[in-house]
């Protein structure tokens, strides 16, 4: 799909230059793993390639991994899936290892490792 400007809108087209996504984004990027970053009347959205609406934040989402994005919502940090699953809140730190499960430091001390969508407890705290 092709991220395209139209009357200071983004929408997308098809390989056939048929407008799959309509033109209302005030920002828009491309799709990378079926997924894109919006922006829609100042609320920033994560998209898939039939329009809908995985994830919605008055705060920037920010890509983390090819399946993790990161939300600062108020001073909350939510971690959520690609699928639009919130998978934890209250984040501190996230250190992404290739290949190997993210280390995942929550504000209150506890460590956690995720690997897809499942999280591994540590009994140390920082």
């Amino acid at each position: 799909m092709y991220c395209v400007k139209k009357k200071n809108k983004y929408g997308y087209l098809d390989k056939k230059l048929q407008n799959t996504i309509p033109f209302q984004f005030e920002v828009a990027g491309d799709f990378e793993d079926s997924l894109a970053l919006v922006r829609i009347k100042g609320v920033f959205k994560l998209i898939n390639t039939m329009g809908k609406e995985l994830i919605s934040s008055g705060a920037t989402i920010q890509k983390i991994s090819a399946d993790h994005y990161l939300v600062n919502n108020e001073g909350i940090r939510q971690l959520y899936h690609r699928s639009g699953k919130l998978l934890i809140e209250q984040v501190k730190e996230i250190q992404v290892t290739k290949p190997g499960p993210m280390i995942i430091t929550l504000n209150n001390g506890e460590i956690k490792l995720l690997k897809d969508e499942t999280f591994v407890n540590l009994k140390s705290k920082m």
